[in-house]
């Protein structure tokens, strides 16, 4: 499906897989793609490029996707191009006891607060 106007877009991800394939499925729907393996790459990109929207990984390793959020926030205000945080679904982690008590295995989903996030499960 090709779309009316095309787009250019900024995928940023650690992941260079993930950045390969959503930048080829959003080409083949007509859209230019830039790509940035990192914040601090996305960046230097966004000043020197601003795009249309930005798909960033909120995960990554020193400056996250929310860092870049932040910063395309203050360097562009209410001209701030579109942020979109694609959710990455982690294979659930192996249950981990310390004791005999039963452990409930985590699935690696952080919605339960920042307190418990890294951590293999929950006690009963």
């Amino acid at each position: 499906m090709r779309v009316g106007r095309s787009l250019h877009l900024l995928i940023v991800d650690d992941e260079h897989d993930t950045v390969a394939t959503l930048s080829a499925i959003l080409q083949d729907e007509g859209h230019s793609v830039s790509g940035a393996p990192n914040g601090v790459a996305a960046l230097a990109e966004i000043r020197k490029t601003p795009p249309d929207a930005v798909i960033a990984d909120i995960n990554m390793p020193g400056v996250s996707g929310y860092d870049v959020a932040r910063e395309v926030r203050r360097l562009y205000g209410e001209a701030a191009p579109m942020l979109v945080a694609p959710l990455k679904r982690q294979p659930p982690k192996p249950p981990v006891s310390l004791t005999d008590d039963t452990v409930i295995p985590s699935d690696g989903d952080d919605a339960v607060g920042p307190e418990t996030r890294g951590a293999y499960g929950v006690r009963r």
